[in-house]
């Protein structure tokens, strides 16, 4: 960590530096930072990323540090480990990792994992990862995958509805009432819990007149 804050990256290229004291630490910061160079470094030197693995499978401490990547959105580093395991990158919750962020780059590489990361994977497995992207874009992601992700698959865009209200995540629940979400009784009781109260008003003066309004049970509603 000292060497790349102080940028003289070549002491990464020398083994008396290694083993690192915390090479988890290390792993997190450069994926982060998108510093292909020092993840390069960690893998010549079989740094391990867990205490017992100098592997790249998936562990706790692999889906944390493609974590730090998504999170700021770490677009090389991301393809680092894609290159290095595929099978590995792909089986982590990558997809619903990015669809969590809201960031101006989250639309590129979805659109990455999509049409490139996940080719050859079976049918079943991407609906899988992408439906769970879905509900991860409508609760807390950007509103472009959101739109991206409901044109590939409209089945599930009233779940994800569902998941956008709960959230109180007001503008991606806006944008999918005005695009043909219904309104529903369950989705009346996702708004209380949501906590929107002009929203759920706004629900309330929208809905059919058979859509019946019952209010959660008392502990839920507490809740």
């Amino acid at each position: 960590v000292g060497i790349y804050e102080s940028g003289m990256w070549w002491l990464l290229d020398y083994n008396e530096i290694y083993p690192l004291k915390n090479g988890y630490e290390t792993w997190q910061l450069f994926s982060g930072k998108n510093f292909v160079y020092g993840l390069n470094k960690l893998f010549e030197h079989n740094v391990p990323i867990d205490s017992k693995k100098d592997d790249l499978t998936v562990s706790t401490n692999y889906y944390c540090i493609l974590q730090q990547a998504t999170k700021h959105c770490a677009f090389d580093s991301l393809l680092w480990f894609y290159r290095h395991n595929k099978k590995a990158f792909v089986e982590s919750e990558i997809v619903e990792l990015v669809s969590d962020v809201d960031h101006e780059k989250s639309l590129e590489i979805i659109k990455w994992l999509y049409y490139s990361a996940y080719e050859g994977s079976s049918k079943e497995d991407i609906e899988y990862y992408f439906n769970q992207g879905l509900c991860c874009s409508a609760s807390f992601g950007s509103l472009n995958v959101l739109k991206f992700l409901c044109n590939l698959f409209p089945s599930e865009k009233q779940n994800a509805f569902r998941h956008a209200i709960t959230s109180g995540n007001t503008k991606n629940s806006r944008w999918m009432l005005r695009s043909g979400c219904l309104i529903t009784t369950e989705i009346i009781s996702c708004a209380v819990y949501g906590g929107d109260l002009d929203f759920l008003k706004d629900l309330l003066v929208l809905r059919s007149r058979n859509t019946i309004v019952t209010l959660p049970n008392e502990n839920d509603l507490y809740r």
